[in-house]
């Protein structure tokens, strides 16, 4: 998804939903650890952190990529480095296949498999396979809110 295009979607989610937090876009200097997490090639994952810091609703959290005030979300590093995060079991083979980018309540997440951009997600412990890109993840789990 292009950044334009991500524009339009999250102004149109915000103008839809008041109560999704929204946090600004991160600095240049923590845009810049998305890719140190999650890698150069999933373009979708680049294109939403460059236009906001995380998403919340619910309980559905895209990690922020950098702290925001006054929030208790753990940020995106902190959730993908296996002496802090309290995901996947803390698990180093997990985390070193995974990307966690969203807790979905309940001590869940959602993942991004880092070598194919597969979307994962954590269903009675266990990790089930989705078909889903970014945009339709998000969009999926707003309308199961409703």
């Amino acid at each position: 998804m292009s950044f334009k295009d991500w524009n339009l979607l999250i102004h149109d989610l915000v103008d839809n939903n008041r109560a999704i937090l929204w946090p600004p876009a991160a600095t240049e200097e923590t845009r810049s650890s998305v890719t140190d997490v999650i890698g150069t090639e999933h373009i979708d994952f680049i294109n939403f952190y460059s236009l906001t810091n995380g998403l919340s609703l619910q309980w559905l959290t895209i990690l922020p990529n950098s702290e925001v005030p006054a929030a208790p979300f753990i940020t995106l590093r902190e959730a993908n480095d296996v002496t802090r995060t309290p995901y996947l079991g803390a698990n180093d083979d997990l985390l070193s296949r995974f990307a966690v980018f969203a807790d979905i309540g309940g001590g869940s997440v959602a993942a991004v498999e880092k070598s194919n951009g597969i979307i994962w997600h954590e269903e009675d412990g266990e990790l089930v396979q989705t078909t889903l890109d970014l945009e339709s993840f998000i969009l999926t789990c707003l309308r199961e809110m409703v």
